[in-house]
């Protein structure tokens, strides 16, 4: 079985847009997520 280049655009493409969705559908827990792990990388950062 051979797997071919269209084949892996399209499961990428496929994950990208599950990823877009889920931003998407959960903002608010998406963008606490992110601010959270800002913060403590910028804590890491500075020690």
């Amino acid at each position: 079985m051979k797997i071919t280049k269209r084949e892996i655009i399209f499961f990428i493409a496929g994950i990208l847009t599950m990823l877009i969705i889920e931003s998407v559908y959960d903002w608010n827990g998406t963008k606490t997520a992110f601010q959270n792990g800002w913060n403590d990388g910028g804590k890491v950062l500075k020690r």
